[in-house]
């Protein structure tokens, strides 16, 4: 396949940044297609000597119309794709919220059994610290005593990403996240309108 690297180069240079980007592109023999047809030419021949775009607009100021065109085209399809995508994140993203405000507001009656799960890993946890820390200072600095101290130091790292873990279910990570993704909505909105 051509490497259009070179020729984008110069279409962005002649103002046509929408099919320069195309051409870079996974869809650059779609591109070529449309090109090759604003230009009365084959795609063939696009493909095989792409210098022929360039020719074509500085001999012709119809073709430079033709694929000027041909770019706005583009922007308005990558706009249309992009503003699809936003709108199906967006969609998304409520109906994720839906789903925690209705898991949330229909189990209240959970609350006090977190909390009381919350306090028992709690206490299981520091029951665990002192356990292993007795048995360090029991066992010394002997090669048991390192042993114990190894696995009293893996098991606190791994009890710290679980408390993280429990902690952030119990009080909901996601409103902060929702917070920020609304107002980034409404700063992308507020540049839609403004352009």
């Amino acid at each position: 396949m051509t490497d259009f690297a070179s020729i984008a180069v110069k279409l962005a240079a002649q103002g046509l940044p929408a099919i320069a980007a195309a051409l870079g592109g996974p869809a650059a023999g779609a591109v070529v297609a449309r090109v090759a047809q604003r230009l009365g030419t084959a795609p063939e021949v696009v493909k095989e000597t792409p210098e022929v775009i360039v020719q074509a607009i500085e001999a012709d100021p119809e073709a430079k119309a033709a694929l000027t065109a041909l770019d706005i085209e583009l922007e308005r399809e990558r706009r249309a794709t992009w503003e699809s995508a936003v709108a199906a994140d967006e969609r998304q993203q409520a109906f994720q919220e839906e789903n925690i405000r209705e898991a949330r507001a229909t189990s209240p009656n959970l609350d006090p059994s977190r909390v009381k799960m919350l306090y028992t890993y709690l206490a299981v946890v520091f029951l665990s610290c002192v356990a292993l820390g007795g048995a360090a200072i029991i066992f010394g600095a002997d090669t048991m005593g390192d042993m114990i101290l190894g696995l009293f130091i893996a098991i606190i790292g791994g009890w710290a990403a679980d408390l993280r873990t429990i902690l952030s279910y119990f009080t909901g990570t996601s409103s902060g996240s929702s917070a920020k993704e609304r107002a980034a909505t409404a700063e992308r909105m507020m540049d839609k309108g403004g352009r």
